[in-house]
C-alpha cells in the first residue's frame, strides 16, 4: 500500500498521459479499500504486554486471531483490488492489464514473475542461516518441492520488489526492445539478452538491500522462537526448537 502511495506521489499527470485524473481518483480510492482491510486485522492483533517483565507467547501475541483460511481468502480480495490498482502506473503499450504467470504473458509480468524467483532465493538463503526449514510454510500450506515458509517470507518484501519493477518501465531502463512478444502459448513474452543484461545489472544495486532485510525478518523470528521456548521450559539452558531443521549428521534435538 505504501509502495502504491508512493507511485502516486512520484506520478506526475502532466507527464504521464497513460495516468489520467480519473484513472488517479480510481487508484486512490483503491488504496483506501486495501487500507481498509489492513485495519481489518489490525483490530485482531493482540496488543503487547503492558508489564515489561511479564512473558509474551508468539502464537498469539504475535499473530492476529484469525483462521488462516480466512487470512488468505482476505489476501486473495486485496490482491485483486491491488494489482488492478498496480496496472494504473503502466503505459498500456506494454500490455499489462492483470496479473499473470506460468507463463507471464507481457513484459511487466515477465520482469514480475523474474524478480519474485530471485527474492524467494535470497529469502531461502536468509531462511537456512538460521537453521528453519524452508519448506515449512506458516501461511503457504506444505506441497511438494515448493519451499512454503521461502514464499511467506516473501511477501514481506513483495511490496519493494513492486515499486522497483515499475521504476524499470517508469525511467526507461527497459524498453519494448528488450523483450520479444509473440502467440507462442510456451513463451508468449520473453526477456532478450539486452534486456536480462539491464535487469540483473539492476537488480545487483538492490540485493544487498533485499538480502538485509531477509535476514533480518528470519532472524526477528528466530529470536521470538527462542525466547518463546525459553519461557516454557526455564529449566534449559539451551531452548529446545524441535522443528527446526537441523544437519543430518547431528543428533536430532530434544523433544
Amino acid at each position: 500500500m505504501r509502495k502504491l502511495q508512493h507511485c502516486l506521489h512520484n506520478t506526475n499527470p502532466t507527464d504521464h498521459s497513460h495516468i489520467s485524473q480519473i484513472k488517479l481518483i480510481e487508484i486512490d480510492d483503491s488504496i483506501q479499500k486495501i487500507k481498509s482491510l489492513r485495519d481489518k486485522f489490525r483490530k485482531h492483533y493482540v496488543a503487547s504486554a503492558k508489564n515489561p517483565n511479564q512473558s509474551t507467547n508468539i502464537y498469539s501475541d504475535y499473530t492476529p486471531r484469525y483462521q488462516i483460511p480466512s487470512l488468505i481468502g482476505t489476501e486473495g480480495v486485496g490482491s485483486a483490488i491491488y494489482f488492478k490498482c498496480y496496472q494504473q502506473f503502466f503505459a498500456d503499450e506494454w500490455q499489462f492489464h492483470s496479473r499473470n504467470r506460468r507463463p507471464p504473458r507481457d513484459p511487466v509480468n515477465v520482469v514480475l514473475s523474474l524478480s519474485y524467483t530471485l527474492l524467494q532465493h535470497l529469502c531461502q538463503q536468509a531462511i537456512y542461516s538460521v537453521g528453519f526449514d524452508p519448506y515449512h510454510g506458516l501461511l503457504h500450506s506444505q506441497s511438494y518441492g515448493r519451499q512454503s515458509l521461502a514464499c511467506d517470507f516473501v511477501e514481506l518484501q513483495r511490496s519493494t520488489i513492486d515499486f522497483w519493477v515499475w521504476e524499470l518501465f517508469d525511467q526507461a531502463v527497459l524498453d519494448s526492445a528488450d523483450f520479444r512478444i509473440s502467440d507462442e502459448t510456451r513463451y508468449p513474452c520473453e526477456l532478450l539478452k539486452s534486456g536480462r543484461s539491464k535487469f540483473y545489472k539492476a537488480f545487483a544495486a538492490i540485493r544487498p538491500n533485499l538480502t538485509k532485510t531477509a535476514l533480518s525478518h528470519a532472524w526477528l523470528w528466530q529470536n521470538r522462537l527462542q525466547r518463546n521456548h525459553c519461557h516454557q521450559d526455564t529449566s534449559s539452558v539451551q531452548p529446545s526448537l524441535s522443528f527446526i531443521s537441523h544437519h543430518p549428521e547431528a543428533p536430532p534435538p530434544p523433544l
